[in-house]
């Protein structure tokens, strides 16, 4: 028996994308004509199940999809459990979203996901949990050129296996950034990175910018931050000085991140923003995001041992490292 597990993708072009599908993960693909698969999957039965609107949704834009044979991939890991197979690919086509991310500031949602099992003529519409915002808090286009989308599956299986959080489930493997079933998760058990990417995604997953801003904030904070005193001046200077690249530079994130610090306080205390903030909170949080993308990018890259570093360890780290060099 066959599964076909498909869904579309919304606010992304890519430009000069060829017919043929890109391969994301393992078995599962971008593609642009769905054809190929029209003959074998798409029949009227599977479009008055889903409506025509829906069809069409997939049809004329960017698809991902997986054909399965069934046989072939059901162990004792998805006997017990069928759902963790949809689960495991939603988790895969969430990745890929942040992956995209990691090359540039987005709001490429996937929406609704497909399962259709010909044997059977069964579809199941499983609705998914996020919907990502730009750093302004919008829902618009994105363009990405075949470059930037090997790059997003560059990044992809690099931050993989930083988003399945083995602590928490060796078997299920749920990922840390799903907005649903988070009841047990064992937030103490993920180390910088982990912790980062979650509060990561859900400051994507939310368009208010004061409360987007915090959300980032928290990020940089898991990543970098030691203890709570003089969490401020702590933040802003060891940000400038790991990605910094020029004096200049290192002035512009300390001062943004100052900044951005002040629009979360008064958000998290129920004060009002100052006139100042208000007016320029879409260009805050587009500076806050744009420093968040840096600093993980740094940290994955060239300093991943921080990753499982405890406050004093991390402090004497960065003395040796970077202060005192």
């Amino acid at each position: 028996m066959k599964q076909l597990l498909i869904g579309a993708l919304s606010y992304i072009e890519i430009k000069d994308f060829a017919a043929e599908a890109i391969i994301l993960e393992e078995q599962i693909n971008l593609i642009k004509d769905t054809y190929p698969i029209e003959k074998e999957f798409l029949t009227e039965s599977f479009i008055k199940k889903i409506g025509l609107i829906n069809f069409e949704k997939l049809t004329t834009g960017l698809t991902h999809c997986s054909v399965l044979e069934i046989d072939q991939v059901v162990n004792d890991h998805y006997e017990t459990n069928p759902s963790l197979l949809v689960n495991d690919y939603l988790g895969l086509v969430n990745a890929f979203q942040i992956a995209l991310w990691f090359v540039k500031d987005n709001s490429v949602n996937t929406g609704n996901l497909y399962s259709y099992k010909t044997t059977r003529d069964e579809v199941e519409i499983i609705n998914t949990s996020t919907l990502y915002s730009n750093s302004a808090g919008e829902y618009c286009n994105t363009y990405f050129s075949l470059e930037e989308l090997k790059q997003a599956i560059s990044w992809l299986k690099i931050i993989k296996p930083h988003l399945y959080t083995e602590e928490f489930n060796t078997n299920s493997k749920e990922m840390t950034n799903a907005r649903n079933h988070r009841k047990n998760m064992q937030y103490k058990e993920f180390n910088r990175i982990v912790k980062s990417l979650m509060l990561i995604s859900n400051a994507r997953n939310d368009s208010f910018l004061p409360s987007k801003i915090s959300s980032y904030m928290s990020a940089v904070e898991a990543l970098i931050a030691s203890d709570r005193d003089s969490l401020t001046m702590q933040v802003s200077e060891r940000v400038a000085v790991l990605v910094g690249n020029s004096r200049d530079d290192k002035l512009q994130i300390h001062d943004s991140l100052r900044e951005a610090y002040k629009a979360r306080s008064s958000f998290v205390h129920g004060d009002n923003l100052s006139n100042n903030i208000e007016r320029r909170i879409e260009e805050i949080s587009r500076e806050t995001d744009d420093i968040v993308r840096r600093l993980i990018i740094k940290v994955i890259t060239d300093f991943p041992e921080i990753a499982e570093l405890n406050p004093e360890k991390l402090k004497k780290w960065y003395k040796e490292k970077l202060l005192f060099t």
